[in-house]
């Protein structure tokens, strides 16, 4: 073989060598848009569907999935189609995982999602601190309205838990379950029952509301102080205590207390209706979880 023709040659595997390499350059380049994932880091990267600061790092994996931490020293993740993280605040964090899922976290925030169409806020505005939210299953759990709030959902569908004023916890476990911890130092509970109601009042102070195993109760306590009201093994009844003393399925100690097969209407309908933030924006005017 002669000199020009192994340089003919080598010209040619180079040619075919680049054209290839630049498919392959091109392939990788539009990867990210078919997946429509994407990953944002401390201000680098940031796109429509992940944004972060100098502090921050926010990864959405799924179509349609969004995570923008757009606060400081936070993390947003969002995992599975229209997934949706935001952390909006110090030290915050909000996972979503799941189709359809949404979390969001203010300052000092934790909120987390897992299961289609589940949903968390840990506070809504940058006022409120601390808070935790934390739902397992296709339910929403909501911590915000003051500080040092927790709500929990676990293993259930199409349940609604609020933690909502200071210090309050609220905790799931059943479906189509409301149960809203409202007040000051207050908790409400509803394990392994269904479609029933436990709540404690705006203006509860060092109030509990307890539902275990049943079904179709409903558990409330009024304004307190130091007001228990508990429904045990129970189904379909109302178990009411407003004002000092405890009421577990009928029984009183101090106050007055109710116990019917008829649901209430006005109490319970003004309960049941436990104000669902419309899409928080964390203070920052973005839209947030659904």
């Amino acid at each position: 073989m002669t000199a020009s023709a192994s340089r003919r040659r080598l010209s040619g595997v180079l040619t075919v060598s680049a054209l290839a390499a630049g498919s392959w350059a091109i392939g990788l380049g539009a990867a990210p848009t078919a997946n429509a994932s994407c990953v944002s880091a401390f201000g680098l990267g940031n796109s429509a569907s992940c944004t972060s600061t100098l502090t921050t790092i926010a990864i959405a994996l799924g179509s349609n999935a969004q995570a923008h931490a757009d606060g400081q020293f936070s993390t947003a993740v969002a995992l599975g189609d229209g997934a949706l993280a935001g952390s909006y605040g110090w030290f915050s964090s909000a996972t979503a995982i799941g189709p359809i899922s949404g979390a969001v976290a203010s300052d000092l925030g934790f909120a987390f999602a897992a299961g289609g169409s589940s949903s968390t806020h840990a506070g809504t505005s940058s006022g409120d601190l601390g808070n935790v939210a934390i739902a397992f299953g296709g339910s929403e759990a909501q911590a915000y309205g003051g500080n040092l709030n927790l709500a929990v959902s676990l293993f259930g569908n199409n349940s609604h838990v609020l933690s909502l004023g200071t210090g309050n916890a609220a905790f799931n476990v059943g479906n189509n379950n409301t149960v809203s911890a409202k007040g000051t130092f207050t908790s409400a509970a509803n394990i392994f029952t269904d479609n029933s109601q436990v709540q404690t009042s705006p203006a509860s102070v060092l109030s509990s509301t307890v539902n275990i195993i049943g079904h179709s109760n409903t558990v409330l306590v009024g304004n307190g102080p130091f007001a228990i009201a508990a429904a045990l093994f129970q189904n379909g009844n109302l178990i009411v205590k407003d004002g000092p003393g405890i009421n577990i399925n009928g029984l009183t100690v101090g106050g007055a207390a109710a116990v019917a097969k008829k649901k209430p209407t006005a109490l319970s309908a003004s309960a049941h209706h436990a104000a669902r933030p419309a899409a928080s924006t964390g203070g920052t005017g973005r839209a947030a979880a659904r």
